[in-house]
């Protein structure tokens, strides 16, 4: 379980996999000037589960701060979110070239 503490001075725990995909995704998007509203899986003080909202820009700051000794407490997962970050660094990192559109002989048209 990390504790995150977000640039608008909140704080929530969320799990130790989407702490780590999450400080990457909010690194890569500075690097590459994007931004995106990512809804993390939270666990609240009384042990519930919630969802925190955050707005990521080039100059969001976050940090992450690994919480020893939390007993009985599941981290909480959401592996859509963390796999949709994971896609979204690599094709942030590594862009594809556009690929050349082909024409057929029915895309052509003269005027004579």
């Amino acid at each position: 379980m990390h504790a995150m503490y977000f640039c608008a001075g909140n704080t929530f725990a969320t799990g130790d996999r989407i702490a780590t995909a999450l400080l990457e995704y909010a690194g890569v998007l500075a690097q590459t000037n994007g931004f995106d509203v990512v809804e993390v899986p939270t666990r609240r003080q009384d042990g519930s589960l919630g969802r925190t909202s955050l707005l990521l820009t080039p100059s969001s700051q976050i940090s992450a701060e690994a919480l020893q000794g939390v007993p009985n407490v599941v981290d909480p997962v959401d592996e859509e979110l963390i796999e949709r970050m994971h896609a979204e660094v690599d094709r942030r990192l590594h862009p594809r070239s556009p690929q050349p559109e082909t024409a057929s002989a029915s895309d052509w048209h003269f005027d004579f």
